[in-house]
C-alpha cells in the first residue's frame, strides 16, 4: 500500500462522508452510517493513502477512543500493527501490541525498539555535534552513533557499538530510515526513500545529513544557534555481545541490528536500558527480576565473578618447612616412596 509523508493537515471538510469512513479504523456504530462523527481514528489521506503521520496520531490517540468494546479497539491496534510493520516497515509501539493481545504471545515482529544518543558515546573526543552543514538546502547533520566508544552507565552496564553494526542495514540500501526531531512522530524532517535523508558510514561511526523542510524552520534555527547540538538513533539489536571491562564492569557489545530512526535532540538523556538488562537476564540464565535488583544496586558486576559454592574464600593450608615439607612432598608421588621405606 501506498504511504503518503504529506503533513497531517487534513480537516472533516476535506473528506467526503465515504471518504471519511474508508479513512477511519473504528465505527462507533452511534449515530446515521453517513455521520462522520461516528466514525474515529483517521489514519488515511482523503485519496485514500496511508499517511504516516496519520498512523502515528491514531497510535496516539487509540486510548481516547470512548463507547466502544474492548475487542473493537483491539481490533483497530492489530489493524495499526499490521499497517506499522508491512506500510511503514517500522516497529509498532507497545502500547498496540498490548491493546491487540500481543504483548506476551511472541508474535512480535522482531527485537524491541531501544534507543542511544550519541553524545554518551562522543564526550568530546571523536565525531562532532549535529550542526548546519549547508544554509542553502537547509541541511543540518552529525554523527548519530560512534563505534567503540564507551556509553555512560546506564543502569550497572555500558554499551558500544561495533563497527558493523549497521551492515545489515547497509546491505539494503538502509531500508526506509527516518529522521526526526526529538524522535517526534509529528516532527518529520526527512526520509531516506525520498532522498531528503542520507546516511553514510565511516571510521568513526554512523553520520546523517538531513534536509530540513520550510515547515520545520525553527528546527533548522535552533541547530544553526547551538540550541539543539546532540544526535541519537533508534534501533532493534539483532546480536549483541557481553564482557567485562579491565575494572570487571559489564560491557555490552551491539554487534548487528537494524537502523530505525536518526534524531535530533534538545535533552540527551540516557536511554531506557531496559532492554539491554533483559538481554543481560538470557547471557547468564537468571531471572530478570535478579538482573533488575541487582542493575539498582549497580552490582551487575557479580553476575561475571565466579565463586565458591558457599560463597566464601578457599581456605588457604598453612605453609611448611624443613623435614615436613619434605614428608609432604614425598607422600603425594605416586610410587609411594615412604610406603616402601617402612
Amino acid at each position: 500500500m501506498t504511504v503518503s509523508d504529506a503533513p497531517w493537515q487534513f480537516s472533516q471538510s476535506d473528506y467526503s462522508p465515504q471518504q471519511w469512513r474508508e479513512a477511519s479504523l473504528i465505527d462507533t456504530e452511534v449515530g446515521a452510517a453517513e455521520s462522520k462523527t461516528r466514525y474515529q481514528l483517521r489514519y488515511k489521506d482523503p485519496n485514500g493513502e496511508v499517511n504516516r503521520m496519520g498512523v502515528y496520531e491514531a497510535a496516539n490517540l487509540i486510548n481516547q477512543v470512548q463507547g466502544i468494546s474492548a475487542e473493537k479497539k483491539a481490533i483497530a491496534a492489530r489493524t495499526l500493527v499490521s499497517v506499522y510493520r508491512n506500510d511503514l516497515g517500522e516497529t509498532p509501539p507497545d502500547t498496540l501490541l498490548t491493546i491487540g493481545g500481543e504483548e506476551d504471545d511472541g508474535k512480535r515482529s522482531g527485537p524491541p525498539r531501544e534507543r542511544l544518543w550519541s553524545t554518551t558515546f562522543l564526550r568530546g573526543k571523536d565525531g562532532s555535534p549535529v550542526e548546519v552543514r549547508s544554509a542553502q538546502s537547509r541541511t543540518i547533520g552529525g554523527y548519530a552513533a560512534v563505534f567503540n566508544r564507551n556509553s555512560e552507565n546506564l543502569g550497572g552496564f555500558i554499551e558500544q557499538v561495533h563497527p558493523e553494526f549497521f551492515n545489515r542495514s547497509i546491505s539494503i540500501g538502509w531500508g526506509r530510515v527516518i529522521c526526526r526531531f526529538n524522535h517526534d512522530p509529528n516532527m518529520l524532517l526527512g526520509t531516506t526513500t525520498s532522498g531528503t535523508l542520507r546516511l553514510s558510514k565511516d571510521n568513526v561511526g554512523l553520520l546523517y545529513d538531513v534536509d530540513v523542510p520550510e515547515s520545520r524552520s525553527d528546527v533548522f534555527e535552533w541547530v544553526g544557534r547551538g540550541d539543539v547540538c546532540s544526535s541519537s538513533f533508534a534501533f532493534q539489536c539483532y546480536e549483541d555481545e557481553w564482557r567485562t571491562n579491565d575494572n570487571g564492569y559489564p560491557v555490552r557489545t551491539l554487534m548487528s541490528g537494524r537502523l530505525i530512526d536518526v534524531a535530533p535532540v534538545v535533552d540527551p538523556a540516557y536511554a531506557d536500558a531496559t532492554v539491554g538488562l533483559r538481554s543481560l537476564a538470557r547471557f547468564v540464565g537468571a531471572p530478570m527480576e535478579d538482573v533488575t535488583a541487582r542493575a539498582e544496586c549497580d552490582e551487575l558486576r557479580s553476575f561475571f565473578v565466579r565463586t565458591d559454592k558457599d560463597g566464601m574464600p578457599k581456605a588457604e593450608k598453612p605453609a611448611t618447612y624443613g623435614p615436613a615439607a619434605l614428608m609432604d612432598i614425598l607422600s603425594k608421588r605416586p610410587d609411594d616412596p615412604i610406603g616402601q621405606a617402612s
